[in-house]
């Protein structure tokens, strides 16, 4: 990833673990959203060469994140961006936000319990949801983002146990429903793993060497997991059916998240991020899913 920065504008090159549909993103003004185009010389042109609407736009699917506390924050706060009085939640009218943190095995909070049952739970509820208010016509397109507790892992977690409890997250709640010929209601969802943003240790306050519970939270333990995720996924990706592989996507951000030290949530929060960072992740990961869509053509495929 690549960030400039002038006075006028702030622009990002995205380099993803599996091949983009995105490859600049670019904001004009701070009261604009960020644009997507598809190479830097339509993104310093001008603002008109949007390849992706607003991440505020309406969306042809119901969209569920699962995860801990920043993505749990970026889902909250794109609910609550899209409502208005007149149609709460309009853009949104059936996502969710499934809030997972990591529960620890032990009083002295030195390690963490598998997530692996808890998160394949959610996925599998969050598959099994059938819309309500049943006049929305694409109430049966789902798409379920998810990362598995990224941050408590890379602060509390055991790398060399990360990717058997991921492992058995994709066995037990995301393969049945790739399986062929498997009975299911509606469209097959599309999954999305998210990868887990950077954290930034020099925000911490009153400084991150006088606390010793956030010592193992550091970025190389966060790339560590990105690393396995980002292996992981791809090996499941290979297992499925061909049909099926569209169903299965991954969004990374961690390196365009590794640029935003400046805008924590808080003051001295080194994990957790302001709404201009939420909206460019939000961008990010939501034009990833409507390429991904569009190139695929799944959403009307029905078993």
């Amino acid at each position: 990833i690549q960030q400039q920065k002038n006075q006028d504008d702030t622009s990002y090159s995205l380099l993803s673990a599996w091949s983009s549909p995105i490859s600049w993103l670019r904001r004009h003004d701070p009261h604009m959203d960020w644009a997507i185009y598809s190479d830097d010389t339509l993104a310093k042109q001008s603002s008109k060469h949007y390849q992706c609407q607003s991440w505020k736009g309406k969306k042809p699917y119901r969209l569920v994140i699962i995860g801990d506390s920043q993505p749990s924050y970026m889902c909250h706060y794109l609910l609550a961006s899209t409502k208005n009085k007149q149609q709460p939640n309009s853009a949104h009218p059936y996502s969710s936000c499934v809030t997972l943190k990591g529960t620890y095995a032990d009083e002295s909070h030195t390690s963490l319990q598998d997530f692996s049952i808890k998160y394949s739970e959610a996925i599998v509820n969050a598959t099994s949801l059938t819309a309500k208010g049943g006049g929305h016509q694409h109430k049966d397109n789902l798409v379920i983002v998810f990362n598995t507790q990224g941050l408590w892992e890379s602060a509390y977690g055991k790398l060399e146990l990360f990717r058997s409890m991921l492992d058995h997250v994709l066995k037990t709640s995301v393969a049945p429903s790739l399986l062929p010929h498997q009975p299911q209601n509606g469209a097959v969802p599309l999954f999305v793993f998210l990868t887990t943003t950077a954290v930034h240790p020099n925000n911490y306050n009153p400084g991150i060497y006088n606390d010793s519970r956030k010592w193992t939270m550091t970025q190389p333990r966060v790339h560590a997991i990105n690393l396995m995720a980002r292996e992981r996924m791809k090996a499941f990706y290979q297992q499925q059916p061909q049909p099926m592989r569209k169903h299965v996507l991954l969004v990374d951000v961690e390196g365009i998240s590794l640029l935003r030290e400046d805008d924590p949530m808080m003051e001295s929060d080194m994990r957790h991020y302001g709404n201009t960072t939420n909206e460019l992740l939000l961008t990010q990961l939501l034009c990833s899913i409507d390429k991904h869509i569009q190139q695929n053509r799944f959403l009307l495929q029905y078993r």
